[in-house]
């Protein structure tokens, strides 16, 4: 979480500057259509803003492996709670209903 909180206050920081462009354009708006420097401020913009969305890509990207790593490894004790629950019963050491019992206890507990 503080990698994301991280990543939050950068994306901040950064779309500052992009935000004052807009703010300027906005308030000069007559001078600058009576200038014609509207691609000016077009191509300030965007360029202010490259860098605040890499930042938020990359914080994306962060986010995206570490609830695929966490959701993996839920599922991955899910499979061997039911393989291991097989195999006990498959040796006949324990019943299919106390191995149903048993996984949802495990299951609903953590």
């Amino acid at each position: 979480m503080k990698a994301l909180a991280g990543f939050g206050a950068k994306t901040r920081k950064a779309y500052e500057s992009s935000g004052q462009i807009v703010q300027q354009s906005v308030g000069n708006m007559r001078t600058i259509t009576s200038l014609t420097r509207e691609e000016t401020f077009k191509r300030l913009y965007q360029e202010a803003v490259k860098e605040p969305h890499s930042i938020a890509i990359k914080g994306s990207i962060i986010s995206a492996v570490g609830f695929g790593l966490s959701q993996g490894t839920l599922f991955f004790v899910y499979a061997l709670v039911f393989w291991y629950g097989g195999q006990l019963v498959a040796n006949q050491e324990y019943t299919q209903v106390s191995i149903f019992f048993l996984s949802y206890d495990l299951f609903f507990s953590v």
